[in-house]
């Protein structure tokens, strides 16, 4: 494979860091992140079969019952909650709305998420109420959440979370569903505006030591990024970000290492429920070593998405699989 100043994938998923080995005893920290998650739309209708068949306690750890240890084994792990977690029934007008009943927040607590991106083009599917009980059952399941809020505030406020000696702020953006910005006293999403995100990406950075920032942007179904995403990526990377998690457009795109930061342009789906059988169910979990300085090793964790049996729990598939979706992910990111 040909060679650039970029850094593709390597040999086993891995990314070449080019970064000298450290001492044994460096404090270090594994953060884990996914793609898309919707708890809305079919997921219910999955849940209350798996329910019927083999009890409450297994329908909750369906979802994520295949790839939990992966996240069971990280420090941190994040992925992009698209909907919402609310008992309120009224529907903004648009062609999909997603909610979840509250009790599904169980499933993420049995998955080992830690924290959830809430900007996104869903989270104000149920207006502020739909948002606000969202943020409420997150908080009551102590389950962390970024990009999202009651105010603009909190929805740009960011998320520090310390683990092994380490600060990681998380912080979440919406260009895809800017639409519904959060304000000074409304709820709503964080939205990407460059001067904006530059100035808190470099607060975020001045009080911790590594900064992890969830993006929704993008065209669905593309596998290449868009020029915006390249730039936006750029942006938060010189501002401070050592990684950048991309979501929205449901399917692969590429990976870069840029000034010492990797950013996963985009995840793909993972627990989807917006989508019953995709044609395209290639995904991937990401997961990132860094120490107090900044990233010192990456690698992927090739999983397919939406088995027919079960619509709804990513699995590693068989190595044949998983390394041609290394490849099919190592072409993509030739293409950036």
């Amino acid at each position: 494979m040909k060679q650039s100043r970029r850094e593709f994938l390597g040999n086993a998923g891995k990314l070449f860091t080019g970064i000298c080995l450290l001492p044994a005893k460096t404090p270090k920290v594994i953060i884990s992140g996914a793609g898309d998650v919707t708890l809305g739309w079919a997921f219910p209708r999955m849940f209350d079969a798996l329910k019927k068949e083999f009890g409450e306690e297994y329908a909750f750890q369906a979802p994520f019952e295949k790839v939990a240890e992966y996240f069971r084994n990280s420090d941190i792990s994040i992925v992009n909650l698209e909907g919402t977690l609310t008992n309120y029934t009224n529907p903004r007008p648009k062609k999909f709305n997603f909610r979840g009943s509250p009790e599904f927040a169980k499933c993420l607590n049995l998955g080992n998420i830690s924290i959830v991106n809430l900007s996104n083009n869903h989270f104000m599917d149920f207006y502020e109420r739909g948002a606000i009980e969202t943020i409420e059952t997150l908080e009551e399941s102590k389950i962390e959440y970024c990009g999202g809020g009651r105010t603009i505030e909190e929805a740009s406020k960011p998320k520090i979370i310390e683990k092994n000696g380490i600060k990681i702020a998380f912080l979440g953006y919406a260009d895809i569903g800017k639409e519904y910005p959060a304000r000074i006293g409304r709820a709503g999403t964080n939205p990407f505006e460059i001067e904006k995100i530059k100035r808190e990406v470099n607060e975020a950075k001045s009080i911790s030591d590594i900064v992890a920032v969830s993006c929704h942007w993008g065209i669905e179904r593309a596998v290449i990024p868009t020029n915006t995403q390249e730039t936006y990526a750029k942006t938060l990377v010189d501002s401070g970000a050592n990684i950048v998690f991309g979501h929205h457009p449901h399917v692969l795109q590429g990976i870069e290492k840029y000034n010492g930061a990797v950013i996963f342009y985009s995840l793909g789906n993972f627990v989807f429920g917006g989508n019953t059988f995709p044609n395209d169910r290639d995904s991937i979990i990401a997961r990132v070593t860094c120490n107090k300085t900044g990233v010192e090793d990456s690698e992927i964790v090739p999983v397919i998405t939406h088995p027919r049996s079960t619509y709804f729990q990513p699995f590693v598939p068989d190595e044949m699989k998983k390394r041609e979706i290394e490849l099919k992910l190592s072409k993509r990111s030739e293409q950036i």
